[in-house]
């Protein structure tokens, strides 16, 4: 059995890897929001189009000749993210993975752990089991024996009432007790 200690700390070490990995899953699924400067780096070829132009009220932000100067920076900032979370992903992919082989590991530790216990505890059972055969036998022989015995008894005192009644004529009452004991103080013999 492991002691309440150890089970404590397996449990904290498996929740810190638990939460180490899932940190990392976290990054990796803020990093993947590199779709998002996929997105904005399009949005240079989509703006290129007069019928989007038309569309959207740009000239309310921007004046005509910086607006392409402008889509070009945005597109700059798209393919920043892109680079940024593709990195990212691969980052935090590979630190991921890492955390998830240290949790498996961790977990095999603990399931090896585990098995070697019910090994022991089947082996200690079959162990018991045979004490408990033995100890079956030896009550079985010691009912016979007992039974043997008041056989025995039984037997004795069947032979004891026998005695008794073949020897009862020579027994005296205690009325005879009385006269006989009367007739000795008679003679003076006490």
């Amino acid at each position: 059995m492991i002691p309440p200690l150890l089970q404590a700390l397996d449990a904290a070490a498996k929740a810190d890897f638990q939460s180490l990995r899932d940190s990392y899953f976290h990054l990796l699924t803020a990093c993947t929001t590199a779709v998002v400067g996929v997105m904005i780096e399009e949005a240079e070829y989509f703006l290129s189009w007069p019928s989007v132009r038309r569309l959207i009220p740009l000239r309310v932000f921007l004046p005509p000749y910086r607006f392409d100067s402008c889509a070009r920076i945005i597109a700059k900032i798209g393919w920043a993210l892109i680079v940024v979370g593709v990195a990212g992903e691969g980052l935090y992919e590979a630190r991921a993975s890492r955390a998830d082989g240290w949790l498996q590991e961790f977990s095999d530790t603990l399931l090896a752990t585990a098995q070697h216990q019910a090994a022991d505890a089947m082996g200690e059972a079959a162990i018991a089991d045979e004490r408990a055969a033995n100890n079956e036998e030896e009550a079985a022989a010691l009912r016979r024996e007992a039974a043997r015995l008041n056989k025995v008894a039984e037997q004795e005192h069947l032979a004891r009432v026998e005695i008794e009644e073949r020897v009862a004529w020579r027994r005296i009452s205690p009325r005879h007790r009385d006269s006989i004991r009367k007739a000795f103080v008679k003679l003076g013999v006490q």
